[in-house]
């Protein structure tokens, strides 16, 4: 059996869009590409001028590390300005999305959850969203 994955680039994994096509994932660190049990984790892009975000709420709590942009995080109907270098936690069980007026906006996701025991979310992003190419669009440069 091969050693695991260690370090990541976005090409090393399928990227997708949601199709409003202003939101991009990609799920790094997870059971199946490094062989993470206990946490799972990635990049997230947000187009410029998303006023749409992408309402979600789940059961694990999340971590963010805002690496470029500046947006407003929404949580639980409380809007926080969020910039490059800040980080949110998002508790278990809140509303949450993100917002971007000009700038777009990149984070580093961390999720309390194996991407194994989380099959709705997968279902939907592999049957709702669409694979992209993680070397062109919107989101490349950022």
């Amino acid at each position: 059996m091969p050693a695991p994955k260690i370090v990541f680039t976005p090409s090393d994994v399928p990227m997708y869009e949601m199709p409003n096509e202003k939101f991009r994932d990609s799920f790094m660190l997870t059971h199946e590409t490094c062989g993470a049990k206990q946490f799972s984790a990635g990049l997230v892009w947000f187009a410029p001028h998303n006023t749409e975000g992408h309402l979600d709420v789940h059961t694990f709590d999340e971590a963010f590390y805002i690496i470029s942009g500046k947006a407003d995080f929404y949580g639980d109907g409380v809007t926080y300005p969020v910039k490059a270098g800040d980080v949110v936690y998002c508790p278990a069980g809140m509303k949450h999305s993100y917002f971007t007026g000009d700038d777009p906006l990149k984070i580093f996701w961390l999720i309390a959850a194996n991407w194994g025991d989380l099959e709705s979310i997968q279902e939907e992003i592999e049957t709702q969203w669409h694979k992209v190419d993680s070397a062109s669009g919107w989101h490349v440069g950022m």
